[in-house]
């Protein structure tokens, strides 16, 4: 999961175009549609993992936020603040436990569809080796070649077509039963949306809310008594709204790009079907 959180955000812009080249290729005779809707499938889920505990994280500086503009006569010990925020943000900790376990999920199919589809397939070498030999060794009572000297490379190369071919059978057979879940697939892109739309995003919209209460209401109490603290206080606030405003924009890309993605999962099953593979 460590790896996910640090692919960068701006690959969210990709998403689309890589599933629709995807498409587009998916009448090749090799797997390369498949390996570039795996691989974007990984970066979508390590787009979702870079910003899936912003939830949590507000959540808590909101907490944080509350209390620390409270009235001076109010005790204020951050061991106890902080812990008083994590029991009251404890549920959506508990949601955002949860919807990784959905990515973890994501990021390991799209693992297994890369592997399958890969170009590196066996090629059952210690077989191939024999064939060459016998090919070559295999001699008349007069001592000629048995398959002249001219045929015996396309013999050999017969050999390691029937290899290759045999392997890329099961490969497809794999990869076929994998993008027959397409169902299983998009619900849990579905969740992924979910939460996105139903947790990240009113979650961003209500701690920005907060900062701006925060500065209108909560700071002037304490601009005689404490002029710098607040003037402090107020540039960390104009850069938590900032912040919170990048994070909202690539929420809300992301929450384009899953849906892209669903219809993607359902487009390249369809034509991995039709090729009859």
């Amino acid at each position: 999961m460590n790896r996910m959180r640090r692919t960068s955000l701006s690959i969210l812009a990709r998403p689309g175009l890589a599933i629709a080249i995807a498409l587009q290729v998916a009448g090749c005779a090799d797997f390369s549609a498949v390996r570039t809707y795996a691989d974007d499938t990984r970066k979508l889920g390590a787009s979702f993992a870079a910003i899936a505990d912003t939830p949590v994280r507000l959540c808590e500086s909101q907490f944080m936020m509350q209390e620390q503009t409270r009235d001076a006569f109010v005790a204020f010990r951050i061991d106890d603040v902080r812990a008083k925020a994590a029991a009251d943000c404890a549920p959506v900790a508990q949601d955002n436990t949860h919807i990784l376990s959905l990515v973890a999920l994501l990021d390991n199919y799209a693992d297994t569809l890369a592997a399958l589809a890969d170009e590196r397939l066996p090629r059952y070498s210690a077989e191939l080796k024999g064939l060459g030999e016998a090919v070559t060794d295999l001699k008349d009572r007069s001592g000629e070649p048995v398959v002249p000297e001219n045929k015996a490379k396309a013999v050999i190369s017969l050999g390691k077509l029937v290899s290759r071919l045999a392997t890329e059978r099961v490969a497809r057979g794999e990869i076929k039963q994998l993008l027959e879940q397409s169902e299983a697939v998009n619900a849990t892109t579905s969740a992924l949306q979910w939460y996105a739309s139903s947790i990240t995003r009113p979650q961003l919209d209500t701690y920005r809310q907060r900062a701006q209460l925060t500065m209108d209401k909560a700071l002037p109490r304490f601009e005689k008594t404490e002029p710098l603290a607040v003037r402090i206080y107020a540039v960390t606030l104009v850069g938590e709204q900032d912040r919170a405003k990048r994070l909202a924009a690539e929420n809300e890309s992301l929450i384009a790009a899953l849906a892209r993605h669903r219809e993607a999962t359902l487009g390249l099953r369809d034509k991995f079907d039709k090729r009859g593979n």
